[in-house]
C-alpha cells in the first residue's frame, strides 16, 4: 500500500485500502480509506487471524468502529465514517503491540463451546428443529407404508407461575404448545421378518447425549443366519416401569397378540422397570437375563479371568448337573463368588430349554450364542 500523497492544489490524498495477498506482519496505513464498514472489519478479522492476535470491538456503530487489543498493550485502531460521503477512512491507529505471544487467540471455555456448538449445528443440523421437523418424517413413513406402527406423544408445557404472577391484569395468558414426550417405531419390513426368527427377543436402551437427554429401548431378534433383527425402537425419557410397560404394550400389538408372545422368551439386563412391566402385561412370560451383563456387574467385585471362565462354562451348560459341576468349582476357587450368582433368580429352565433347542427350531447349543444363565430348579 503506497503512503498518502498531495496533488498540484495541496489537498492530501489518501490512499484506498487494497487487501494483501497474505496479512502475516501487515502494516496499517493512517488514513486509509474503505468502502464500506464490513471492509474494514474484514479486514480486521483477517489481520487477526494471520497475526495471532486476540482483538475486539470497543465500538461498533453505523458511523465508527473502533478495534483494540484484548491484552490491553495499546494497539488500537478506529475507522470512521466520512460525512456526506459512502466512504471510511482509518483516523485513528497505534500499530504496536507489546506483546508477541504465538497465537495468542484468547480461546476461552465458553468461546471453545459456542464454535463447537455452531458448527455442530452446521454439520448435524439444529437439534429443536430436527424435533420440529418429526412429525414430517413419521408421515413420510406412514406415507410410504400405511402398515408401519409410528406413535408420538406429546406433553402439556408447563408455564412458570412465577411468570404469570408477574404478568399485568389484563395480560391473556397463551397456552404453549405440546412439547415432544415419547416416539414408539415399528416398521413392517421388521414385524413380517420376525415371523421367520427364533422366538427370542433381546431388549436394552442406550442413553441419547444431545441436548435433551433421554434414552432409546430396543427390540431385537436372532434371525435364522444367526444375524441380529432389529424389530422395534422407541425414544423414551428414562428406563422406568411405565416407559417400559408402554413400549411393551406396542410391540405386543404389533407382534400379533398376549397369547402369542407369551410363547416367546424375553432376555434383559435386569433394569429394574422391565421386569415387573414385562410381568404385567404377559403373566408368566419366561424371563432371562444376559450374560455379558451380569458379568460386568459380576467383575466389579469378582475381578480375575478363572472366575470369568467359570461363570462362561456354567452359563453354557444344557442341564442341571453339568451346571451344578460347574457351579462346585467355582465354589472352590471363590465362595462369594458362588454365592453373588445364587442370588440370581431361575426362572423355569426347562421350558426354556423346551424353547431354544427344540427339533421344529434346527439349533443346537453349539450355534447359539452364550447368552443365558440356567440354574436348577
Amino acid at each position: 500500500m503506497s503512503s498518502d500523497y498531495s496533488d498540484e492544489s495541496g489537498k492530501v490524498k489518501y490512499p484506498s485500502f487494497v487487501p494483501p495477498k497474505k496479512f502475516n506482519d501487515y502494516k496499517w496505513v493512517l488514513g486509509s480509506l474503505f468502502s464500506t464498514r464490513e471492509e474494514f472489519k474484514e479486514a480486521v478479522s483477517s489481520y487477526a487471524v494471520h497475526n495471532g492476535r486476540d482483538l475486539r470491538y470497543l465500538k461498533n456503530d453505523k458511523t465508527r468502529v473502533r478495534v483494540g487489543c484484548k491484552e490491553g498493550c495499546g494497539w488500537v485502531a478506529l475507522c470512521s465514517k466520512l460525512p456526506h460521503k459512502d466512504t471510511w477512512q482509518l483516523r485513528t491507529l497505534n500499530d504496536n503491540h507489546t506483546l508477541h505471544e504465538k497465537w495468542n487467540a484468547g480461546v476461552n471455555r465458553m468461546k471453545d463451546y459456542r464454535a463447537r456448538k455452531a458448527t455442530l449445528d452446521m454439520v448435524e443440523g439444529s437439534f429443536k428443529e430436527q424435533y420440529r421437523r418429526l412429525y414430517d418424517y413419521t408421515h413420510e413413513l406412514l406415507r410410504s407404508n400405511p402398515n408401519n406402527t409410528i406413535k408420538i406423544n406429546v406433553q402439556a408445557t408447563d408455564v412458570d407461575p412465577t411468570e404469570i404472577e408477574q404478568q399485568p391484569e389484563d395480560h391473556v395468558i397463551r397456552p404453549l404448545l405440546p412439547s415432544f414426550h415419547r416416539l414408539y417405531m415399528c416398521l413392517e419390513a421388521c414385524k413380517k421378518s420376525y415371523q421367520v426368527c427364533r422366538p427370542i427377543i433381546g431388549t436394552n436402551g442406550c442413553f441419547l447425549k444431545g441436548n435433551y437427554g433421554g434414552q432409546i429401548p430396543v427390540a431385537v431378534g436372532r434371525d435364522p443366519n444367526d444375524q441380529m433383527l432389529s424389530i422395534a425402537m422407541a425414544i423414551v425419557e428414562a428406563e422406568t416401569k411405565d416407559s417400559w410397560a408402554w413400549f411393551f404394550d406396542l410391540l405386543v400389538r404389533d407382534l400379533g397378540r398376549p397369547e402369542i408372545c407369551k410363547k416367546f422368551t424375553f432376555i434383559s439386563d435386569q433394569q429394574k422397570g422391565h421386569l415387573p412391566a414385562i410381568e404385567e402385561l404377559l403373566p408368566g412370560v419366561d424371563q432371562r437375563f444376559c450374560v455379558r451383563h451380569l458379568y460386568s456387574n459380576f467383575r466389579k467385585r469378582f475381578p480375575g479371568k478363572q472366575l470369568k471362565e467359570l461363570m462362561w462354562r456354567a452359563s453354557k451348560e444344557t442341564y442341571p448337573q453339568a451346571w451344578e459341576r460347574e457351579m462346585r468349582e467355582m465354589r472352590k476357587v471363590n465362595e462369594e463368588a458362588y454365592k453373588h450368582l445364587l442370588k440370581t433368580p431361575p426362572r423355569k429352565k426347562a421350558r426354556i430349554l423346551k424353547v431354544f433347542y427344540s427339533k421344529e427350531l434346527d439349533a443346537d447349543w453349539d450355534s447359539m450364542p452364550p447368552c443365558i444363565v440356567l440354574h436348577p430348579q
